[in-house]
């Protein structure tokens, strides 16, 4: 999988059930990862078409949702993504750069056409049904040492730095 086959600045979050941090639905591709026991992947539910790009005053520019693809095995994931940047590549708005995201495509073409001709043109495997994903708990509330209520947001924040100082 060569990277330069891929449009520019497309987004592909990466996730686990009950944590959609990333907003995965907001992006081109969004991946909710599910492992084995034993911490090794098992696969992904995919989304695809989303993104929140437009332009100002121009209403064939805009905010769109993605749509549930389907459920991957870990050993076909990269094919699949692989598959899915080739049909935006051959389907996709190639004169507009203003069109030129997934999200227009889906739009225009629908998420049953867009499975049927990944599948029979470029994927040419199974995708299956979404697995069930657990619900985010982001908030939580309990019971305080005084007995009063309590109330958490949880939040996980960090970055990378190389550094020595560290």
């Amino acid at each position: 999988m060569a990277i330069r086959t891929f449009q520019e600045n497309s987004k592909w979050p990466l996730t686990v059930p009950g944590d959609n941090s990333v907003d995965l639905l907001t992006q081109d591709i969004g991946l909710v990862l599910f492992t084995n026991k034993n911490g090794t992947m098992r696969g992904c539910n995919v989304y695809v078409g989303g993104g929140l790009g437009r332009t100002h005053n121009q209403e064939d520019t805009f905010a769109r949702i993605a749509e549930p693809l389907g459920y991957v095995d870990a050993e076909n994931i990269f094919d699949l993504l692989q598959s899915i940047m080739a049909l935006q590549r051959d389907h996709g708005d190639r004169e507009v750069r203003k069109h030129a995201r997934m999200k227009y495509l889906l739009h225009n073409r629908g998420i049953e056409w867009f499975r049927e001709t990944l599948i029979k043109d470029y994927f040419k495997r199974e995708i299956k049904s979404l697995i069930n994903e657990s619900p985010a708990k982001l908030m939580d509330t309990s019971d305080g040492t005084d007995k009063s209520l309590a109330f958490g947001l949880w939040g996980f924040r960090s970055c990378v730095v190389d550094s020595k100082d560290l």
